[in-house]
């Protein structure tokens, strides 16, 4: 035994070096590219800003610590991450910006986890809109891309398309894998308790095919969101939004002839006559082959060292508190939305004299409803002595419509997927596994129900009963929030919660929404609410890239900024994951990281687990 720890603790103390080794091999890599950069001016004159659609648009600024940057290096990422407000920030900036002669917008729409949604793209694609007014050029490209890149590209002044690839606009499709029958095959039951008949979280876990009221809503949403981008897509393109829905039915997948004869693209250049039309409007570059240019997470990080810095003692403030991922017990960590991280952050922003309003972006499935019942109450208090606003990204559906509830102004773009107001709770049962492979679970107890969540064997009746009890008593307590919080009767808000999902669209109709906007509009409406005209932006959490990480461990100062990310080539192409095959492998990946997070004490959630990918 003695021998076995001490190889354990070798191996111990061997990755600790190593670790060390690292950090500091990255410590001295900065220090001499920092001692090496070059001072040239960063930004060439006449540049085109490149929107590469490679990037992943989180809502959350992005933190990069030691564990993060091995995660990517592990899973081979090599797509930039970059925050919203810092993406409508750079379109903003560039438009009076002159040393920008333009923008081309390129790339794939890449996706990962909660970011680059369908919303947030609406969000992106009216600050687009607003840069056209500054009279510079839009353009933007395309090689072999789908619906949610037409519906970005297609507010360009000039849309191209490579001669050799394809556009598919084939409308929009949900599918689940029903594994009930699968794991009842092999002796695996998930018992469930629910409040609410369209609450489906669990379906694909107990079920062997989808109930009647998960297709009803869920052909009722995607429907919202089609219409939603064949409206966008139309108005710019000048074809009706009926005709586009002809040709998702008719033609689906098409040719780049056929794109441009249908209206879908103005023409089609390869990437080298897409360059060279670039150098005629810039000039041909000093330093490198082809256009003058500077990407997206460039420029962000050129332009006053981004969003949320600089700010002066005594300045008034909007303060952005932003909940991202799934909703957990304890502090969380980076892609979570941990309740007692949460809470600090409000409270932070609540004892603050200088944050006048606060905005809290929710961008969330839900998940512990013991955790959204603490997030509330911190934004109740806050609510009490200073403008609270809720700005829905893509997703604040369950847990997220809960701590979003008594906000005094719910913001959401049409494609927001809301609501789902409902609660469930899930215990697998692996007796007929376990006996079928000759495996025997043994245990004592002191009382009748100490083994209540035991996996080993099933709930009888009277344990169901009492699950769904507290399952029920929650509900009413959501119901009881959402009532206070949207001033509504109790029995309409029971009509339209039962744990449905709702666009955006439909939810301003029903109430549970006030306006239709952006994180931009809320915090200017927030701004409003506490009679302020000029203000600086506060966030909580601020982003952190590696190299202000290092300098901060090592205890070095630096000029507040946002810092480089891995830039995307210009006019590169995207086809990394996104055949059919990886979409369905992402959407298993997703689904079992989000059971993994779940941690509500009492097994209880508010979780709405439904994805929409827009391809």
């Amino acid at each position: 035994m003695s021998f076995i720890r001490a190889i354990f603790k070798w191996l111990a103390a061997l990755v600790v070096a190593y670790l060390l080794l690292f950090l500091l091999v990255m410590f001295g890599l900065s220090l001499v590219g920092l001692a090496f950069s070059p001072q040239e001016e960063s930004i060439e004159p006449d540049s085109v800003l490149v929107f590469n659609l490679d990037l992943n648009i989180t809502d959350t600024p992005s933190f990069e610590g030691p564990r993060e940057v091995l995660q990517q290096a592990l899973q081979e990422e090599t797509y930039g991450t970059v925050s919203l407000l810092e993406v409508l920030d750079g379109i903003r900036r560039a438009a009076d910006d002159d040393r920008i002669s333009g923008i081309v917008i390129t790339g794939n729409g890449y996706s990962s986890g909660y970011g680059s949604s369908i919303a947030a793209m609406e969000e992106v694609r009216k600050a687009l809109q607003d840069f056209k007014q500054s009279g510079k050029p839009l353009w933007a490209y395309m090689e072999s891309e789908g619906t949610r890149e037409l519906f970005v590209k297609s507010v360009a002044d000039q849309l191209y398309m490579n001669p050799f690839s394809y556009l598919e606009f084939k409308g929009l499709a949900s599918e689940t894998a029903y594994l009930g029958d699968f794991l009842g095959k092999y002796g695996v039951e998930v018992q469930v308790a629910r409040s609410g008949k369209f609450k489906s979280a669990a379906e694909s876990l107990s079920r062997g095919q989808m109930s009647p009221e998960e297709r009803t809503q869920r052909t009722k949403l995607l429907e919202d969101i089609w219409a939603a981008l064949r409206e966008g897509i139309g108005s710019q393109r000048k074809v009706d939004a009926g005709e586009l829905a002809s040709l998702a039915d008719s033609v689906a997948i098409f040719e780049a002839e056929q794109a441009r004869d249908a209206g879908l693209v103005d023409d089609l250049l390869y990437r080298d006559e897409m360059s060279d039309k670039l150098v005629g409007l810039t000039g041909r570059s000093s330093r490198e082959m082809g256009f003058r240019q500077i990407n997206m997470l460039d420029y962000v990080s050129d332009i006053n060292g981004g969003i949320g810095h600089a700010m002066p003692f005594g300045s008034d403030r909007v303060a952005i508190v932003y909940a991202e991922g799934v909703i957990v017990e304890g502090p969380g960590v980076v892609g979570e939305v941990g309740a007692d991280t949460m809470v600090q952050y409000l409270r932070d922003a609540r004892l603050d004299p200088f944050v006048k309003a606060v905005v809290m972006r929710v961008n969330s499935p839900g998940g512990s409803a013991t955790a959204s019942e603490k997030i509330l109450r911190e934004l109740r208090l806050t609510a009490d002595v200073k403008p609270v606003v809720v700005s829905m990204g893509g997703l604040a559906a369950s847990g997220g419509y809960w701590i979003s509830s008594m906000a005094d102004t719910i913001f959401a773009e049409p494609t927001t997927i809301t609501g789902s107001i409902g609660v469930i709770s899930m215990i697998p049962n692996v007796q007929g596994l376990a006996q079928d492979q000759q495996v025997n679970f043994e245990g004592v107890r002191t009382s009748r129900f100490a083994d209540l969540y035991s996996i080993s064997r099933p709930r009888d009746e009277e344990e169901m009963d009492m699950l769904q009890k507290t399952v029920d008593k929650i509900y009413q307590d959501f119901l009881t929030r959402v009532s206070e919080g949207r001033d509504m009767p109790r029995e309409r808000v029971n009509e339209i919660a039962q744990g449905r999902v709702w666009s955006g669209r439909s939810a301003i109709d029903i109430g549970l929404v006030d306006q239709l906007g952006g994180l931009e509009d809320a915090v200017a409406y927030a701004a409003k609410q506490a009679d302020m005209s000029d203000y600086s932006i506060r966030q909580y959490p601020e982003r952190v890239t590696f190299e202000t990480w290092l300098e901060q461990s090592f205890g070095q100062q630096q000029e507040p900024g946002v810092g480089r990310a891995a830039a995307s080539t210009a006019l590169q192409p995207w086809l990394k994951g996104n055949d059919p095959m990886s979409q369905q492998v992402r959407q298993l990946k997703e689904t079992y990281r989000l059971l993994s997070q779940l941690n509500d004490p009492m097994g209880v959630y508010a979780i709405e687990p439904n994805w929409v990918f827009v391809d």
